[in-house]
């Protein structure tokens, strides 16, 4: 896809991936960066981490919901959850 670049007559062209997005990082080197205030234009990733949906109102880590996290974890329980990818064991 070829860019406009301000101020004209500038343009670079980068290449879209699948699903239609481009890299900030091909923007990168061509010493652009992507400013999006409210992040409003800013498109997802694909992550096998975290999932998000902002119109049903999901966010969840590792299939953990982040709501429950906040509100029922200790720190070194979430520390745990970073390294492991899990949440540590409950005692009996």
């Amino acid at each position: 896809a070829l860019l406009p670049v301000m101020p004209p007559p500038a343009s670079v062209t980068v290449r879209p991936l699948p699903n239609g997005t481009v890299p900030a990082a091909q923007l990168a080197k061509h010493g652009l960066l992507f400013h999006d205030p409210g992040f409003t234009s800013t498109a997802a990733a694909t992550s096998s981490i975290t999932y998000l949906d902002g119109a049903a109102g999901i966010l969840r880590h590792r299939g953990y919901p982040i709501a429950q996290l906040v509100k029922s974890s200790s720190f070194d329980e979430l520390t745990y959850l970073l390294v492991t990818s899990r949440l540590p064991p409950t005692p009996a």
